[in-house]
């Protein structure tokens, strides 16, 4: 993760990047839906608290990969 963000945040503070406006207006909401989802799982609002269980993590993943096809779709 750190490797990402700071790979991408060092090249946007030396040369700047662009970024599609589509990003901000459904990626954004989509991903802080999905941060905002992990956070409750994690918080343990079905359980122990700090733990995913298999069904959890696995709606989780459906979710993730349902948005990424439907992105791939819209390409």
């Amino acid at each position: 993760m750190f490797n990402t963000l700071g790979v991408a945040g060092l090249a946007a503070v030396i040369a700047g990047i662009d970024v599609d406006p589509i990003v901000l207006s459904r990626d954004m909401w989509v991903l802080l839906g999905f941060t905002a989802s992990l956070f409750v799982v994690g918080w343990g609002w079905r359980g122990q608290p700090g733990r995913v269980n298999r069904f959890e993590a696995s709606a989780l993943l459906a979710a993730y990969l349902i948005y990424m096809f439907a992105l791939g779709w819209q390409v």
